[in-house]
């Protein structure tokens, strides 16, 4: 039965209706936020999607009560909500009385349009759907999704009603050109395919090159050439004396050894050790030790012999 009709011309109607679609559609997914540098991977992903498919809709009314249509002047308080002009502000409770008023049986069909293509026998319609969505990782094959899609068919009937009604007064009816419909949803994902390989917007890019360049595996890295002229084991760049001799012992920075600092390599010096007292050394990092106490005193006494205690009958007169 067609909604509407039996109602007498001029009588108030509350416009309503049920509609379930059903679509099909190709989607791309676009993450925003997989790419990571400062971690492999990350279990939250915000994303955004887009599609392309096709719709069918079934559209119904509630307009009659059983058989009888309604009688929505006696609608508990209708009388104070149409001489305020059905105010925004009582939208509440006309649901309310709405909603205890109608049976909920949405049995009537709304207006049609005979003129587009059906499917199942129902309207269908090409469409295109827009969504963002955020999603958290619960293992490499679970996980829990909040997303909001918006689905758009070019038809004015998703709600049944496609021309404005004007009531009395400033009383209108009105509809959008264009029907939009909007799908909030929480759900679980689950992904299917091969083990191995998980949803890509969960891959960070980033990872196979940072595991690559840590423990290489495709990477052919030639083995490193450093250069060291002199042969003395510590390379040209980090060498202090680039020209040391051959054979010559030499220290971190590659210069030459000198184990007791007298100025003389160790590999020329003949006295390898040379007290500090007897530096400074000859060529050859030979020192000159002056002679203890002891050998002064008897070289002196060698010399001189030894002398008595000086009185005065020694003196010269």
């Amino acid at each position: 039965m067609i909604a509407w009709q039996g109602y007498a011309v001029g009588s108030p109607v509350f416009y309503n209706y049920k509609t379930n679609m059903y679509e099909l559609a190709v989607q791309g997914v676009f993450t925003l936020n997989n790419i990571r540098f400062h971690r492999a991977k990350t279990g939250f992903n915000v994303y955004a999607l887009a599609g392309v498919g096709g719709m069918i809709f079934d559209t119904k009314i509630d307009a009659r009560n059983g058989s009888a249509v309604y009688n929505f002047t006696s609608l508990p308080g209708y009388a104070g909500y149409a001489s305020s002009g059905f105010q925004y502000k009582d939208r509440k409770d006309i649901r309310k009385a709405l909603k205890d008023f109608t049976d909920g049986d949405y049995e009537s069909q709304p207006e049609d349009d005979r003129g587009q293509p059906r499917l199942f026998g129902e309207p269908f319609k090409p469409m295109v759907n827009v969504g963002l969505g955020m999603a958290f990782k619960l293992n490499k094959k679970l996980s829990l999704a909040i997303e909001d899609k918006v689905t758009i068919a070019k038809t004015d009937l998703l709600d049944g009603q496609q021309w404005q009604e004007n009531g009395p007064g400033v009383q209108t009816a009105q509809t959008r050109d264009n029907d939009w419909a909007n799908f909030l949803s929480v759900g679980l994902n689950i992904a299917l395919g091969a083990k191995a390989v998980e949803p890509l917007w969960w891959v960070n890019p980033l990872d196979y090159a940072y595991n690559e360049i840590n423990q290489p595996r495709h990477m052919k890295l030639p083995k490193p050439i450093l250069d060291d002229g002199d042969g003395d084991g510590i390379t040209d760049q980090f060498d202090q004396e680039p020209n040391t001799p051959a054979g010559t012992p030499v220290d971190a920075h590659g210069v030459s050894r000198d184990t007791d600092g007298d100025g003389v390599p160790d590999s020329k010096d003949k006295e390898l050790i040379t007290p500090t007292q007897c530096q400074p050394v000859d060529a050859d990092g030979v020192g000159k030790c002056p002679p203890p106490d002891c050998c002064k005193l008897i070289d002196s006494i060698m010399q001189y012999g030894i002398r008595g205690r000086c009185n005065i009958g020694d003196l010269p007169s």
